[in-house]
């Protein structure tokens, strides 16, 4: 069973504390909890702090939120492009978000299909270039337009008719 967020915040308030060498009197003094108790406390999981403290405590560590919450951080790094993607993507209407929507599906749905090409003709061909069959081809052409057709709400006749033959 996963630990609480209280749980959480109170293994690693008591883990942070050893590793920066303080008592629990000397941290509760420089946070300004009223006593020891209230630290012990919160390293017991019967309290917990108050977001001012919280943020002292980050700070009196050198942790980040995200250390602190034990969350996973990459989930989170973004490159500069990928920032200024988002910026100007808030800034667009309906119109242009939904434009941008269906433009990302589709090439994520095309690349998703290329990265799919590429495993199933290293399994076919492990130790030479990566080559499908014409077959493989027109296979994985009608795969594509099926899912375009699905995504518009239209099932295409095309790749029903070659599906059965």
């Amino acid at each position: 069973m996963s630990e609480s967020i209280k749980e959480i915040i109170s293994n690693n308030i008591s883990k942070f504390r050893k590793e920066s060498g303080f008592s629990q009197k000397e941290l509760a003094e420089k946070v300004g909890a009223k006593n020891l108790t209230t630290v012990s406390s919160w390293e017991r999981g019967v309290s917990s702090p108050d977001a001012d403290t919280i943020i002292k405590l980050c700070k009196l560590f050198n942790i980040s939120l995200n250390d602190l919450y034990n969350i996973d951080s990459k989930v989170f790094d973004l490159s500069s492009s990928e920032k200024n993607h988002i910026k100007k993507y808030r800034s667009l209407d309906d119109h242009g978000k939904k434009t941008v929507d269906i433009i990302l599906d589709s090439e994520y749905e095309r690349s998703r299909i290329e990265n799919k090409r590429e495993e199933i003709a290293e399994e076919l061909v492990p130790s030479a270039e990566p080559r499908l069959t014409v077959e493989d081809e027109k296979e994985l052409e009608l795969i594509k337009q099926e899912m375009l057709a699905t995504k518009r709400g239209k099932t295409s006749s095309a790749f029903t008719s070659a599906k059965d033959a």
